[in-house]
């Protein structure tokens, strides 16, 4: 799978595992990975976020909803070119701090989680949209 002309890469509803997802990431060339404005990676089985997602820095939108996620990665804040995070319906219990470094996040769903507390990082996404 690579990513399409406008840069869209949907590895949605494919019963992917995060270790079959990382595969597939790193398959994509230097130039491909820059190309990724759109990652869809809901629908899987996937248990924690892929690392190689870190590397896709020009990413405005990640969906990771309807997976089996029970931590998001500290590296998530540095995806500073989010304007999307879709994370509902995980196995969340908290949201890391560095999430406050999204500084262009305009939408963040994240319910249908176990999380109990948000970190007050999140005053610092002055963007969001209600």
């Amino acid at each position: 799978m690579k990513p399409d002309v406008d840069g869209w890469l949907d590895l949605s509803s494919a019963a992917m595992t995060t270790l079959e997802c990382e595969a597939i990431l790193q398959t994509l060339s230097q130039e491909e990975k820059g190309r990724v404005r759109r990652l869809f990676l809901n629908n899987n089985q996937l248990d924690s976020v892929p690392d190689s997602v870190k590397l896709l820095t020009n990413m405005d939108t990640l969906r990771l909803w309807a997976n089996h996620i029970e931590q998001l990665p500290d590296w998530l804040g540095s995806l500073t070119v989010l304007e999307y995070l879709g994370v509902s319906n995980n196995l969340l219990r908290e949201i890391p701090r560095s999430i406050g470094n999204l500084k262009n996040l305009k939408t963040f769903f994240l319910n249908k989680n176990r999380i109990l507390s948000l970190p007050s990082s999140l005053v610092k996404l002055t963007k969001l949209r209600g």
